[in-house]
């Protein structure tokens, strides 16, 4: 992959995958893939498509894709787009949701697909980096969190995703089961009025409605978010399954800036920060944990 200049971007594919079905994948596979995804009706990919002005095959292995406008995000958002075989490039949806255009290139090939219920994979002997651990998967819907819980418990299920919070200590306490926990990028906030010059969510001590905002003043949020003890919120609430966030992108993920001052908790000497006033309703407060992935 190389930038080009400020709206292309050349991508080198790897060679020698092919799809579930035999044929092989070239650069027609993602013209297709990305053109169709900008173009489909439905508009399911818009946000990620949106700045894409065209994709050309500069060989078998070599794609350009140009954007409208300089995109930094351009890789974030192709990651989100499914590489198709180009033999289904006018293939309705029913037929990527029934499974006769679900030819994909990865380690496991679809079997069947109920609905609600499951969906069944099979080995992909084929798979360019080597053959999966596992023969056959089945990929339960298990909407129900204690459902999925008791099913978990009860050696139906090998393993489950968002573990629901009161699960943990059962699960911790079974020496069959392992949680496995990391950081992710979903971010639990509280933000405060501040696109108002007056708000009806706090007043001055004795009732009356206040000349200004004080949600506005960078000194009352910081005090405010000083009067929090996140740490036991997280602690407590979470059964420690997050991490106080002190910034909306998590360590470890681009965006993340080293340079952000951490807040921490301390009642005390937020006191001085804040003005006589007395808050009524706070919709809402600064709050912020980032849940671990369970």
């Amino acid at each position: 992959m190389g930038v080009v200049d400020d709206t292309h971007w050349r991508f080198k594919l790897r060679e020698g995958v092919t799809f579930h079905d035999g044929s092989s994948f070239d650069a027609e596979d993602v013209v297709v893939s990305l053109t169709r995804a900008r173009d489909k009706e439905s508009q399911a990919f818009a946000s990620y498509t949106r700045n894409i002005a065209n994709v050309t095959a500069e060989d078998d292995h070599t794609v350009v894709v140009e954007t409208t406008v300089p995109d930094p995000m351009i890789l974030n958002s192709l990651s989100r787009i499914r590489i198709i075989s180009s033999e289904f490039a006018d293939a309705p949806v029913s037929d990527f949701e029934n499974g006769p255009a679900a030819v994909g290139t990865g380690p496991f090939k679809l079997v069947s697909y109920t609905p609600g219920d499951r969906i069944e994979l099979e080995r992909n002997e084929d798979y360019f980096a080597g053959p999966a651990d596992w023969s056959r998967l089945t990929l339960r819907l298990v909407p129900d969190d204690g459902g999925r819980l008791a099913s978990l418990l009860a050696g139906d299920l090998d393993l489950i995703e968002n573990l629901p919070a009161e699960g943990v200590a059962r699960v911790e306490s079974n020496d069959d089961l392992k949680i496995i926990r990391g950081q992710s990028t979903r971010l639990v906030y509280l933000g405060m009025d501040v696109s108002r010059d007056q708000t009806p969510f706090a007043t001055a001590k004795d009732g009356s409605p206040l000349d200004s905002n004080p949600f506005k003043d960078a000194r009352v949020r910081k005090a405010l978010l000083m009067a929090m003890n996140r740490e036991a919120i997280v602690d407590r609430v979470m059964q420690k399954n997050g991490t106080v966030a002190h910034q909306f992108v998590a360590e470890g993920f681009f965006g993340h800036s080293d340079e952000v001052e951490e807040v921490g908790y301390d009642p005390e000497l937020r006191r001085p920060c804040l003005p006589k006033l007395v808050i009524q309703t706070v919709l809402p407060l600064p709050f912020t944990a980032r849940p671990g992935a369970m």
